[in-house]
C-alpha cells in the first residue's frame, strides 16, 4: 500500500497554520507568567503581613511582661505608660500599657486585682501601608 505524496498545492493551501498555532502558544505562555507572577506576589506580601503580625504580638506581649514586672515590684505602672521598642525586630513598635488595680476585702484579708492592657502599634492607622495593631489583656493577682 503505497499513499499518494502530496501534491504542491496542498501545501500551498496550509501555509500559514503554524503562525496561528506558535502565536496561540506564544500567548497562553504569556498569561502563565502574569498569573505566576501575581502569584508570587500575593504570597510575599501574605508572608510579610504574618511576620508583622508576629511581630506585633511579641510586642504586646512584652508590654504585658513588664507590666507583671512593675506590679512584682509593687504597684501598678502609671497608667498609660507608652514604650518605645528599639530591640532587632521589634525596632518602631510602640506600645501602650494600662493597668487598673481593684482591692477587695476578704475575711482573710485584702486582695488586689491588677487588669493589664497592653496595646502594641507599628506604623499610623490610615496612612501607613504597613499598620499592625495588637492587643492583649491580662488579669493577675497581685500582691
Amino acid at each position: 500500500m503505497n499513499r499518494p505524496s502530496p501534491s504542491l498545492s496542498q501545501f500551498r493551501s496550509q501555509k500559514g497554520f503554524i503562525l496561528v498555532g506558535s502565536i496561540f502558544l506564544m500567548i497562553v505562555v504569556g498569561l502563565l507568567i502574569v498569573f505566576l507572577l501575581r502569584t508570587n506576589s500575593a504570597n510575599h506580601w501574605n508572608t510579610s503581613a504574618t511576620l508583622q503580625q508576629n511581630r506585633t504580638f511579641q510586642a504586646a506581649s512584652s508590654g504585658l511582661d513588664w507590666g507583671l514586672y512593675q506590679i512584682n515590684a509593687g504597684a501598678c505602672p502609671v497608667s498609660p505608660s507608652t514604650l518605645t521598642l528599639n530591640e532587632a525586630d521589634l525596632q518602631g513598635f510602640q506600645v501602650t500599657i494600662s493597668c487598673v488595680k481593684t482591692d477587695y476585702v476578704l475575711q482573710s484579708g485584702t486582695r488586689s486585682i491588677f487588669e493589664l492592657d497592653s496595646v502594641a502599634t507599628f506604623g499610623v492607622y490610615g496612612v501607613s501601608t504597613d499598620f499592625v495593631s495588637r492587643h492583649l489583656q491580662l488579669t493577675v493577682e497581685g500582691p
